[in-house]
């Protein structure tokens, strides 16, 4: 037994989908857009901590500088006369 309104159906279902076209297309710009964003996001956290760990090295040498000069500038200071 075939079904009358079929075809009607069919029709209308096409009309929906060709009404519905722009939204969907713009609903998967939307994703590809979200999935773009997360893994920015997953490349800036790591870029964050790189220069996190940056910034803790070079207060570290800074550091270690400043200790490498004391005995210069404690010799400077001797040679001054003790200022």
């Amino acid at each position: 037994m075939t079904e009358p309104w079929r075809p009607w159906t069919k029709m209308q279902a096409d009309v929906l989908r060709a009404a519905n076209a722009p939204v969907v297309a713009a609903l998967e710009r939307q994703q590809k857009a979200a999935e773009s964003l997360a893994a920015l996001a997953e490349q800036m956290a790591a870029m964050s901590e790189q220069v996190g760990r940056m910034a803790r090295q070079q207060a570290e040498i800074s550091k270690q500088m400043r200790a490498a000069m004391k005995p210069y500038q404690d010799l400077l200071d001797w040679l001054d006369g003790g200022r």
